[in-house]
C-alpha cells in the first residue's frame, strides 16, 4: 500500500504539472520558451555559395555620401555577371538625384543580367504594394517582398515566404523555392558568419572571380551608421546577413517541426513524476540535489539533441514542471525533516550573518575551528579625529552618534554584498568574496565606498541640525589571498579573515590622512576597479612600516571627474613621473600647475616633498616613500 507521504508527493506533482500544462496550452510562457531555444543554436558553416557584398564604412568613405548614384551600383553589377543570382537589399523607389541618365546606367545592367537581379519591395498583408522599385527597374528585375515579422520580443525567428500572390526577397533569391508560407530560420551563427566582402573591393576588382561564379550574391548595408539591423537569436546583425540565413535555410530545405501538444502535455507530467521519484528514492539533500540536477540536465540534452534535428519540444514547460516539483518537495522535506538545521538557525541567527548560517546548515562541519585560503577584498574605515571628538562629548551623545554612524555604514556594506567582520571602536572592518564567492568583489567594495560617502553626508546634515560636528572618514581597500574561517578557541570563535593582505588593507586606510584622500586601494584592487569603470589615480610607491618590499598604492577617486579635475589628474601624473625620475624642479612645476585647477591633497603633498628633496636629494633615489609609523 502506498504511504501517506508518497500520496502527498504525487498530489503535489500532479497539481504542479497541471498548472504548467495550463500555461503551456495557453502559451503564457512561449516568449521565454523562444528565448531559451535561441540558446540552442550552434554556429555552423554557411553554404559556400552565398556571398555578401557589404556597404560598409570603408566603402562609404571611399565612394562618398549615401545614397550613392545609380552608376555605382551599375559598376558593381558589371562585376557580377558570373553570379547565379544577385539580391540587392536596397530600395530604388525614387529617381536618382542626378537625373534620368544615372537611372539609365543601372537599367542597362539590369537588362544585360536578364532577370538575375532581385530587387526588394514592401507589401501589406492583403498584397497591396507599399514601396516598389521604379518602373524602369521593376520591369527588368525579379521582385521580392522584404517585410519581416519579428516576435513580440523583437527577435526575428520566422519569416514569410509567400504573401498574397507575391514571393519573398529570400525565396526569389533561393535556388530552392519554399514549401511553406512561413519558414523558421535556421541561423548559422552571429555576425560575419557568412563571407562578407567590401563593396569597394568589388568595384576595384579585388574579389576573385571563382568566389562569385555561380553564387547567390547579396548586396546590402553593413555599416552601423546606416542602421539596417535586426535582432536575432545570435544578437543584432545587419539585415542582409539575416537574409543570407533565410536563403541558406531555404536552400538546405530545413523545416522545423513542433511536437503535438498532446505529447508535450505527457512530457510535462512525466517530468513532474520523475522529480517525485527522486524524492522517493533518497531523501538526503545532496543526493536529491544531484538527482534533480541530473534530471534537469537530461531534459536539456534531449531538447537540445531534438533541436539539432529541427524538432521543437516545449523545453521550458517540461523543465519547469521538474524543477518546481523538486523545489516544493525539497521545501516539504525541509519543513518535516530539518530539526538540526532549525536548531542551528535559531542558535546562531543573532551572532552570524545569514550567508554564514546557510554555509553551516549545508555543512555543519564548518563549526569546527580552522580555515581555508581564499581571494577576498578587504575593507577598513575609520573616523578622522575621533579621539578629539570623543573628548568634547558626553558618553551618551557619543554613543548615540557612533551607533547611528555604524548602522548606516553597516547597512551600506551589507547592501553591497559585503560581510562586516568587526567594529574596532569607531573603525569598521569588512570583506567581500567569502563565505559566498563573488566575481565582482572589488566593484562591490568600491560601490560600497560611494554608498558610505553618500550615507555619511546624509548623517552629517542630520547631525548639524542638532548642533553636532561633521564626521569625516578614511577608507582602505586591498585584494589578495587570506585565510578565511572560524578563528578562536574551542568554546568561542568567530568567522573572520587573517593574513598579510589584511594588515596591508589596514595600513592603506591609515595613510589616507597623509595623502588627504578618502579611499586608497592596493595594486590588485586598483586594476580590477579600473576594469569595472571606476576612476583610479596612482598615488605613490611606498614602504609601510613592518614591510620589506615597496608597494604601489592608488586612490579611488570619489569626487566628480569633470574636465577641470581631469587636468588635475593629468598634471599630477606628469609630476609623479618626473618625481620618480628625480627631476624635482620640473615636478614642482607640474604639481603647481595641478593646484592651479583646484585644491588637491596628493598634488599638495608631492609639491612639499619635491621642494624638500630638491635640496636634500638622497644619493640613491628610488622614488619609494617609506612610512616610519603605522
Amino acid at each position: 500500500m502506498i504511504s501517506r507521504t508518497r500520496l502527498i508527493t504525487l498530489l503535489v506533482a500532479f497539481i504542479v504539472a497541471s498548472v504548467i500544462v495550463g500555461t503551456y496550452l495557453l502559451g503564457s510562457l512561449d516568449v521565454w520558451q523562444e528565448k531559451i531555444q535561441d540558446r540552442f543554436f550552434l554556429k555552423k558553416n554557411p553554404p559556400a555559395d552565398i556571398i555578401i557584398i557589404g556597404i560598409d564604412n570603408q566603402s562609404l568613405n571611399a565612394i562618398g555620401q549615401w545614397p550613392w548614384p545609380r552608376e555605382v551600383f551599375a559598376k558593381a553589377l558589371r562585376e557580377l555577371g558570373s553570379a547565379r543570382a544577385i539580391g540587392i537589399d536596397i530600395h530604388f523607389s525614387e529617381s536618382s538625384r542626378l537625373g534620368l541618365a544615372d537611372d539609365t546606367l543601372l537599367e542597362k545592367e539590369l537588362i544585360r543580367l536578364s532577370g538575375k537581379v532581385i530587387l526588394p519591395q514592401e507589401i501589406r498583408p492583403d498584397g497591396f504594394i507599399i514601396v516598389r522599385p521604379l518602373q524602369l527597374f521593376a520591369d527588368k528585375a525579379s521582385l521580392g517582398f522584404i517585410n519581416v515579422s519579428p516576435d513580440s520580443d523583437g527577435v526575428l525567428r520566422k519569416n514569410k515566404t509567400y504573401l498574397a500572390s507575391s514571393t519573398s526577397f529570400d525565396n526569389a533569391s533561393s535556388k530552392i523555392p519554399a514549401k511553406e508560407d512561413v519558414v523558421r530560420i535556421d541561423y548559422r551563427g552571429p555576425i560575419k558568419t557568412f563571407p562578407i566582402f567590401s563593396f569597394i573591393d568589388l568595384i576595384n576588382k579585388k574579389i576573385p572571380e571563382r568566389i562569385l561564379a555561380d553564387s547567390t550574391v547579396l548586396i546590402g548595408v553593413t555599416a552601423d551608421s546606416l542602421h539596417d539591423t535586426i535582432a536575432t537569436p545570435f544578437g543584432v546583425m545587419s539585415g542582409v546577413e539575416a537574409h543570407a540565413n533565410i536563403i541558406a535555410t531555404l536552400e538546405q530545405d530545413v523545416q522545423f517541426k513542433t511536437i503535438p501538444r498532446t505529447f508535450g502535455t505527457i512530457f510535462v507530467y512525466v517530468a513532474a513524476f520523475l522529480a517525485t521519484l527522486g524524492f522517493w528514492l533518497n531523501k538526503r539533500f545532496m543526493t536529491l540535489l544531484l538527482y534533480q540536477l541530473g534530471l534537469a540536465l537530461i531534459i536539456a540534452v534531449i531538447s537540445l539533441t531534438l533541436f539539432s534535428f529541427h524538432i521543437l519540444v516545449p523545453f521550458l514547460y517540461i523543465f519547469s514542471a521538474g524543477v518546481i516539483t523538486a523545489i516544493i518537495l525539497v521545501a516539504l522535506l525541509y519543513i518535516t525533516e530539518s530539526r538540526e538545521k532549525q536548531f542551528i538557525r535559531k542558535s546562531f541567527q543573532y551572532y552570524l550573518t545569514p550567508e554564514i548560517i546557510e554555509e553551516i546548515i549545508n555543512d555543519p562541519k564548518k563549526l569546527r575551528l580552522g580555515g581555508e585560503r581564499k581571494k577576498v577584498t578587504i575593507f577598513f574605515s575609520d573616523i578622522r579625529g575621533f579621539t578629539t571628538l570623543s573628548e568634547k562629548m558626553s558618553p551618551e551623545k557619543l554613543t548615540h552618534i557612533i551607533n547611528e554612524y555604524l548602522t548606516g555604514m553597516t547597512d551600506t556594506i551589507m547592501n553591497s554584498r559585503g560581510l562586516v567582520d568587526k567594529y574596532i571602536g569607531d573603525a569598521v572592518m569588512a570583506f567581500w568574496g567569502a563565505p559566498v564567492a563573488n566575481q565582482n568583489q572589488v566593484a562591490d567594495a568600491c560601490r560600497s565606498v560611494f554608498g558610505m560617502i553618500a550615507e555619511l553626508e546624509r548623517l552629517n546634515i542630520h547631525w548639524q541640525e542638532q548642533g553636532l560636528p561633521r564626521l569625516e572618514i578614511g577608507m582602505g581597500i586591498n585584494t589578495g589571498e587570506v585565510i578565511v574561517g572560524n578563528m578562536g578557541s574551542e568554546r568561542r570563535f568567530n568567522y573572520t579573515i587573517m593574513g598579510d593582505e589584511v594588515n596591508f588593507a589596514s595600513r592603506l586606510e591609515g595613510i589616507t590622512k597623509t595623502y588627504s584622500v578618502q579611499c586608497i586601494l592596493g595594486e590588485s584592487a586598483a586594476h580590477e576597479a579600473e576594469k569595472a569603470g571606476f576612476t583610479i589615480r596612482e598615488l605613490d610607491e611606498v614602504m609601510v612600516k613592518g614591510k620589506k618590499e615597496p608597494k604601489k598604492i592608488f586612490e579611488l577617486v570619489t569626487c566628480d571627474v569633470d574636465e577641470t579635475f581631469k587636468k588635475v589628474l593629468t598634471y599630477f601624473h606628469e609630476g609623479r613621473t618626473l618625481y620618480r625620475k628625480g627631476q624635482f624642479e620640473k615636478a614642482i612645476l607640474s604639481f603647481k600647475k595641478a593646484l592651479e585647477y583646484g585644491e588637491d591633497g596628493p598634488s599638495k603633498l608631492f609639491l612639499e616633498r619635491s621642494e624638500y628633496l630638491l635640496g636634500h636629494t638622497p644619493e640613491s633615489w628610488t622614488g619609494v616613500f617609506e612610512f616610519k609609523t603605522k
